[in-house]
């Protein structure tokens, strides 16, 4: 099974924030951590200041690198839309062994 891992930039308080571990599906993966907020990735826009996806996740699947620079656009447990306000700024791709 194949895992993506998004980490965003450093935020302006210095902090690393937590990566969001995702599946092909968009589920995020720690949900004893994100409790349902985030849930499942959506996609990626560009620009904060357009609401609007411009990577949604299926095509992103094929090519996880485009989403550096880019914004993650996720649904929470309440369906409620919300993007991060960190861009992403590494993305690392890995095989896993589910149990």
């Amino acid at each position: 099974m194949k895992v993506i891992t998004l980490q965003q930039a450093m935020s302006p308080d210095f902090t690393r924030p937590f990566p969001f571990d995702i599946l092909e599906n968009g589920d995020v993966l720690q949900q004893d951590f994100w409790k349902g907020s985030p849930l499942a990735l959506v996609g990626f826009q560009a620009d904060l200041a357009v609401l609007h996806v411009d990577l949604f996740r299926k095509d992103w699947w094929k090519d996880p690198q485009k989403a550096v620079g880019m914004y993650p656009v996720f649904v929470d447990s309440n369906e409620h839309f919300a993007v991060w306000l960190l861009a992403v700024e590494t993305v690392a791709v890995r095989e896993v062994i589910s149990t």
